[in-house]
């Protein structure tokens, strides 16, 4: 399986922070606090395929527009701040948001919060897929659980520990 990664924008090589509001490095740190995209990394780490797209492309079934969040702000209408090619083939159904987050805040309260956001904008309630840190995503519709340390710690001491690609395989 090939992981399509659809970005509006790339830079040598690794996707640009999708909805990054600011052109300095401390995306994390600026509304709408979005990070480079650490799942590019770790597929290309561990020879898992992947292939990026430009949103303007015919694009492959099974397409996702990444998102890479440092801190989900239940405040944060994210799919308003989309670019508007991205909202249409969302509603044309060409793609699905990936949205990737590190850290293990409770998966129930951000799908609530994405489920709005899809009904308020006349999305389907599958337009997305959400990458979590938090083991309780496995047991919800479109999350996945995805624990980013392990693979950090893979990288540092590949000796130790060993990447399994069936993490991402539940898309």
């Amino acid at each position: 399986m090939t992981l399509n990664l659809i970005a509006d924008r790339i830079d040598n090589g690794k996707i640009y922070p999708a909805l990054a509001q600011t052109s300095d490095q401390n995306f994390d740190q600026h509304h709408p606090y979005t990070v480079p995209l650490r799942l590019q990394e770790y597929c290309v780490e561990h020879c898992v395929p992947l292939t990026i797209y430009s949103i303007e492309e015919q694009l492959p079934n099974n397409s996702f527009y990444p998102i890479g969040v440092g801190f989900f702000d239940f405040s944060i209408d994210y799919i308003a701040l989309l670019p508007p090619l991205v909202r249409n083939r969302l509603h044309l159904r060409d793609l699905k948001l990936l949205f990737y987050y590190h850290e293990g805040d409770d998966p129930v309260d951000i799908k609530q919060r994405l489920n709005s956001l899809c009904h308020q904008h006349g999305l389907s309630l599958d337009s997305y897929v959400f990458v979590s840190g938090n083991t309780a995503a496995k047991s919800l519709p479109n999350f996945v659980y995805f624990h980013g340390l392990v693979q950090i710690l893979t990288s540092q001491c590949p000796a130790i520990f060993s990447m399994s690609s069936h993490y991402i395989e539940d898309f």
